[in-house]
């Protein structure tokens, strides 16, 4: 089944919706969601994409992250990602953190990025992610520090934004 997203103006407007394989190829905008999930001893749980993405195979990622559909809202998304690729039905919706601007880094996605408190199980969709696990915040950044090519570009975004002080 063929996936279409909306692809959005400079100023995140939508303009058409294409099917997802035309919007990567053609480096045209559209929008995703980042979600940070932590527990409640502050540790942060990263995926490790497939090997079979598209895009980014094999690296280390947001808790949770994709593409919002056409004609979907950056908060529905974020729900339906949850429960996805994590296992997650969450009341309400999660904290929203801040935007990143579409640009070469993110894959031009402008980036609704939310934050949850989470302590149940996390059941991993393994068609998405090839691993997952809880981290400690300082071992995110020494190894984001040291090996940043283990990690997507939209990852080290989030974690280096001044919007969100890790």
């Amino acid at each position: 089944m063929t996936e279409w997203l909306d692809v959005v103006d400079e100023n995140d407007v939508v303009m058409r919706a294409l099917p997802r394989a035309e919007v990567h190829a053609g480096g045209w905008r559209h929008r995703a969601v980042h979600v940070i999930v932590e527990d409640d001893r502050g540790r942060i749980f990263l995926q490790r994409r497939s090997g079979r993405k598209e895009c980014a195979p094999g690296l280390w990622d947001s808790s949770c992250a994709g593409h919002v559909e056409a004609g979907e809202t950056y908060s529905a998304a974020v729900v339906r990602e949850l429960v996805e690729e994590l296992g997650i039905t969450c009341e309400g919706l999660p904290s929203p953190m801040f935007t990143l601007p579409a640009s070469a880094l993110t894959g031009h996605e402008f980036v609704h990025v939310f934050r949850i408190i989470w302590t149940s199980v996390i059941a991993m969709d393994y068609s998405e992610m090839a691993a997952g696990g809880w981290f400690r915040r300082e071992i995110i950044a020494r190894w984001l520090a040291h090996r940043p090519q283990h990690f997507t570009g939209t990852f080290s975004l989030i974690w280096n934004s001044s919007s969100w002080k890790l």
